[in-house]
């Protein structure tokens, strides 16, 4: 029931007396919490399924018990259980082995994509396990019950070939996660080259790596990228010109291919930011480094376009967390780009940036860490000073992370925050290719309040800006010109971010959580 909150309307939720979705997820995961702790469920399996399920908790960015914590539970499970070992040898039937083969790769695939999201290392080893690849006889295809059919309504939702189609997009998905791996082990380690920093850190996190072994990596895994993208079966690949109507009988496909891609995408920049940043004499590696470069503005633009499709199509509100880490990188290539001294590169990028902030917002319905997303996001803005046109937020001296508890009712759409369009209007969302010019800047579909004295918006200095785009591995904090090009490119820390308001110092640095995944 938990789990399943996610796809509930939220007039549902509000009838019975939830302020939101993501409270109605709140009081499940308490229950199903508590019940996990008084050991009430005797099966061993059906435990380590609801802790698969539980990771998809999130509330605040200093709970010990979040995401990373349930996660790592359900592996030591695994371990105990030895689902982490091939089931071919064991005396149980072949239902029980399909079924501990899709525990595995569920835990797998969860593991993955936390570390692609939250920038935590990635605990499964390729070397510690030998579990088949999962195939599709490992997947149930039973038809469903009447009631289940009666209920959906739609007749292609339970059809065979919808369901195969399902079954092919999480099968690609182990797939990607496998590559998602090889990128996060070649391409960035939790150990940190400077040492006088190395002591800095409160949690763990992954940092890039230099090397020239990192460089030859990141061309294997960059080829594995375009050979999984390329072999793509149709079931699973996602249409960005199919129309809506087209799509409607095929709306739960549709959904999980868009989801498919934008991991995808978000596997593109992770691969290509460590090498995006260097810049060296020699012509080829300045050849590399700018293609890599395309290669995140190309990611940027492309979960920009996902992110627009879903919200037309009313079902940006069923993404998973998948979707958050995402768009963060997405906004944050928007904003380096914001700041460029290029206008057209300006203009394009504005656009693109309300696009993805208002995905977000509406995301803030369900998940807690949007909440969070858009906290830190704010503070990025106004410790850069990127001027983005209309876009009203709070004083950096009043940005304070979200509260533990919750808004009271009739009082949800009064969050602080940026002045964004409410998620339900679909017709809010201007077309990814929309540019954004002193001659439209009218026609934003976010906080129409002129700028006046009030105005948190400072001037930038976009030369500045540019130049430092590929320099500065180990941005210090307290320069503030190569901040975003430092969370741009993994090189920040974002447990580390500078507010102004805490401490007896002016400039402290506060330890944060990750709150990205």
């Amino acid at each position: 029931m938990f789990a399943a909150v996610v796809y509930i309307d939220s007039d549902y939720c509000t009838e019975r007396g939830y302020e939101n979705r993501k409270a109605m997820r709140k009081e499940f995961f308490e229950k199903v919490r508590l019940l996990y702790h008084l050991d009430t469920e005797p099966d061993r399996i059906a435990r380590l399924q609801a802790l698969l399920l539980m990771t998809y908790w999130y509330e605040r960015a200093d709970d010990e018990k979040d995401t990373w914590h349930w996660t790592g539970i359900a592996l030591s499970q695994i371990h105990v259980m030895g689902i982490h070992r091939s089931p071919e040898q064991l005396s149980i039937s072949p239902k029980a082995k399909r079924g501990r083969k899709r525990i595995w790769w569920s835990c797998y695939v969860r593991d993955r994509l936390l570390a692609l999201g939250i920038r935590r290392p990635a605990r499964i080893r390729p070397d510690t396990f030998n579990v088949p690849d999962l195939t599709i006889e490992d997947l149930d295809m039973d038809p469903f019950d009447d009631a289940v059919i009666s209920f959906l309504g739609n007749p292609r939702m339970t059809d065979s070939a919808t369901q195969r189609s399902l079954m092919l997009c999480f099968l690609e998905l182990t797939k990607l996660c496998v590559h998602i791996g090889d990128i996060l082990f070649s391409q960035y380690s939790v150990l940190n080259n400077d040492i006088s920093k190395a002591d800095e850190k409160i949690t763990m996190m992954v940092v890039p790596k230099k090397s020239a072994q990192q460089m030859q990596d990141m061309e294997k895994c960059d080829l594995k990228l375009r050979d999984w993208i390329q072999s793509l079966e149709s079931p699973c690949r996602y249409k960005a010109g199919q129309s809506c109507e087209t799509a409607q009988g095929h709306s739960a496909l549709h959904l999980h291919q868009a989801l498919l891609y934008m991991i995808y995408l978000t596997s593109t920049a992770i691969l290509h930011r460590p090498q995006a940043q260097r810049l060296d004499d020699s012509s080829e590696d300045d050849i590399t480094t700018r293609r890599s470069a395309d290669k995140i503005a190309d990611a940027a633009g492309g979960i920009t376009q996902v992110a627009y499709d879903l919200h037309q199509r009313d079902q940006l509100r069923f993404a998973s967390t998948s979707a958050i880490p995402a768009l963060i990188s997405a906004i944050l290539i928007h904003l380096n780009d914001i700041a460029s001294s290029r206008q057209d590169a300006r203009y394009a990028s504005i656009g693109q940036f309300y696009q993805c902030w208002q995905a977000i917002h509406s995301l803030r319905d369900m998940y807690a860490s949007a909440d969070h997303v858009i906290w830190f996001l704010e503070a990025v803005i106004q410790r850069t000073n990127v001027n983005i046109p209309m876009l009203k937020l709070d004083p950096l001296k009043n940005t304070r992370r979200p509260k533990k508890q919750q808004v009271k009712k009739g009082h949800a759409e009064a969050e602080k925050g940026s002045q964004v369009a409410r998620a339900g209007d679909r017709a809010a969302l201007n077309p990814p290719n929309s540019r954004i010019t002193p001659e439209t800047m009218g026609s934003i579909p976010v906080g129409t309040q002129a700028l006046g004295e009030g105005s948190t918006l400072l001037p930038v200095d976009a030369g500045n800006m540019e130049s430092q785009f590929f320099i500065d591995p180990w941005t210090d904090f307290d320069a503030e010109a190569n901040l975003l090009q430092a969370l741009v490119h993994f090189d920040a820390d974002p447990n580390f971010f500078p507010v102004t308001n805490i401490g007896p110092q002016e400039r402290e640095i506060m330890p944060l959580q990750s709150t990205y995944y």
